[in-house]
């Protein structure tokens, strides 16, 4: 198992690599942002409602 470990001081190294890698490459679209955010909130209403309404039986 050492061969795994030649390259690297430890395993997740490479896994690190990768992810700086693509943080740098992916940009956010701050439209999408707030249409997530958007859906979030109202997912987060209607859950609250539903509580409501749910206690109100």
């Amino acid at each position: 198992m050492k061969f795994l470990w030649a390259r690297h001081s430890c395993p997740l190294d490479s896994l690190w690599s990768l992810a700086r890698e693509t943080a740098v490459t992916i940009e956010s679209k701050p439209m999408l942002d707030v249409i997530l955010i958007a859906i979030g909130s109202g997912l987060f209403l209607v859950a609250i409602a539903y509580a409501y309404a749910c206690d109100r039986l």
